[in-house]
């Protein structure tokens, strides 16, 4: 499946996660904020998986902590 959010930071220049999504099609989920995408995207992916970010860099340094 695939998750998508916006970084908060980002305000009106982000992509609508919702529009996102449904583009997308069967296996696409908004998840917000952020930081709940990224905690639930490790947990789908278990110990041993992967997760990937795509986006801005606005994102991409929200997450970077976490």
């Amino acid at each position: 499946s695939v998750l998508f959010t916006r970084a908060a930071s980002a305000g009106e220049r982000a992509a609508d996660p919702q529009d996102l999504a449904a583009r997308w099609g069967a296996g696409g989920q908004v998840v917000e904020p952020a930081g709940s995408a990224l905690e639930q995207a490790r947990a789908r992916a278990g110990s041993g998986g992967t997760v990937l970010v795509c986006g801005s860099l606005y994102l991409v340094g929200e997450l970077r902590p976490a």
